[in-house]
């Protein structure tokens, strides 16, 4: 695969990665107070997820620039959400973003090997 192709894959990979946050983040808000947690609570985990949508949205626009403060960013961005996975209950929708997270990760990685920056 080559460099322009590799940083394309991410691109998507990212924005998808954006668009599945969006969709949670509305969900959690329609859900209101049939949530969990107080509405209030979840207003603030929706917020939180539409600021994560925007974060890989953001990469997604950047990433293809192959940037190391782009590249680094994004290592942070998925190193948080990957953790992060494990601080909740794990649902299907967590398997599919921490998947999604993993094959990123492996593609940052392959990124930064490729600069010779590893």
């Amino acid at each position: 695969m080559t460099q322009g192709k590799l940083l394309q894959t991410q691109r998507w990979l990212f924005i998808l990665n954006g668009v599945i946050w969006i969709s949670l983040g509305v969900a959690t808000l329609t859900r209101g107070a049939s949530g969990p947690a107080s509405p209030g609570t979840m207003h603030i985990i929706g917020a939180m997820m539409f600021g994560n949508a925007a974060a890989f949205l953001y990469l997604g626009w950047r990433i293809v620039h192959n940037k190391v403060i782009d590249l680094i960013a994004a290592a942070l961005v998925l190193g948080v959400n990957i953790i992060l996975t494990f601080t909740d209950q794990m649902g299907f929708l967590d398997w599919a973003t921490l998947v999604l997270d993993l094959v990123l990760a492996g593609l940052l990685v392959l990124t930064f090997i490729r600069r010779g920056a590893l």
